[in-house]
């Protein structure tokens, strides 16, 4: 049974360097319970008996700086308003690995179904720190390694410095690797009718992607403000590929109203208008909307008149040992069936 590694129960247990979160991933905790949180008790559990143990066990005079217990941690992290302001604890280096085992284990042995707990390493924000051109060598030229771009075989090694590679299996990694297309003064973004042409082009040896991605439940098309023309699109292959687990295209533009909390571009609902008080903040909302779309147009106060561009993006989720294998380049007949360029003012 294929789970997406998002919906088994985890919790964050570190962080290297700023972009790399260590989960600890609990899969006989899966639909053990209505939600995939893990149980208060349960982390409660965990850091009195486990994590403040280990670092008591490895590091004693360190302890002192650790909370006695998880329930005080939660006390002295919140405020007056009840809002989380988490501290951090360092642990060196060199005694990761006893660490890591002997947290594990002690996991492991705390309850039945925290047994197969196991460490999962995600790095996330890396996007503009690896961009890079797809046949330009570092320095500008077209001088090429192995039969790749000498830059593009930079940006994987920018990504992976953080991670002792010779101790892990890149079959088990997953890296997304993006392919951007744009051009200046213009909106570039995905044709609806193009598709099936994408499949084609992700999956050459399947015999009829397009059929694939139609019949599959888990391929969702993303309309561009209702125009039936041009949309984007998510797609799980599933056993249609092994190698690619995951295939977005979609339109930067998105950065402008994409939010991660409850902001100006939320989804609403109707019960903001049964109010006089929510009325006039439902309408704030919408003006300052207006201004931030006004101000894409290059007709607002700022860019000097420049409209704001966005280009289309094609991203696949590989295994890190699969990550100089795809996107490699895209035919031209497959940009143009599958893109249209129009005029950033126009679009905005």
């Amino acid at each position: 049974m294929y789970v997406p590694m998002h919906k088994i129960p985890n919790l964050a247990l570190g962080k290297v360097a700023n972009r790399s979160v260590i989960r600890v991933f609990f899969p006989r905790l899966y639909k053990r319970f209505e939600s995939p949180r893990i149980p208060q008790l349960d982390l409660e559990l965990i850091y009195n008996r486990c994590l403040r143990p280990a670092v008591q066990r490895l590091m004693p005079n360190q302890t002192t700086h650790w909370p006695p217990s998880y329930n005080t941690l939660l006390q002295i992290s919140r405020d007056q308003r009840g809002h989380f302001h988490l501290r951090s604890f360092d642990i060196p280096a060199y005694l990761l690995p006893r660490f890591a085992e002997m947290y594990l284990r002690s996991v492991q042995e705390l309850r039945p179904y925290f047994r197969d707990a196991y460490f999962g390493h995600e790095l996330r924000g890396w996007k503009a720190a690896t961009v890079h051109n797809l046949e330009e060598d570092a320095d500008g030229g077209d001088r090429r390694q192995g039969g790749q771009p000498y830059e593009r075989l930079n940006a994987l090694d920018d990504l992976t410095h953080v991670l002792d590679m010779p101790s892990i299996n890149p079959d088990q990694w997953l890296v997304d690797v993006g392919l951007e297309f744009g051009k200046h003064g213009h909106v570039v973004t995905w044709r609806r009718n193009g598709h099936a042409e994408l499949g084609r082009y992700l999956l050459p040896d399947h015999d009829d992607p397009a059929a694939a991605m139609e019949r599959s439940r888990k391929y969702y098309v993303d309309y561009h403000m209702h125009l039936k023309d041009i949309a984007g699109f998510r797609w799980t292959p599933g056993r249609n590929s092994d190698v690619i687990k995951y295939v977005q295209a979609y339109t930067t533009e998105k950065a402008i109203s994409y939010q991660l909390h409850d902001g100006i571009f939320r989804p609403r609902k109707p019960s903001e208008l049964l109010s006089d008080k929510q009325t006039e903040r439902l309408l704030d909302d919408l003006n300052k909307q207006a201004t931030i779309i006004f101000n894409c147009t290059g007709n607002g106060d700022v860019w000097r008149g420049q409209p704001q561009d966005a280009c289309a993006r094609l991203e696949v989720r590989v295994p890190l040992n699969h990550a100089q294998d795809v996107l490699t380049g895209m035919p031209r007949h497959v940009i143009d069936d599958t893109m249209v360029q129009i005029p950033a003012r126009t679009w905005w």
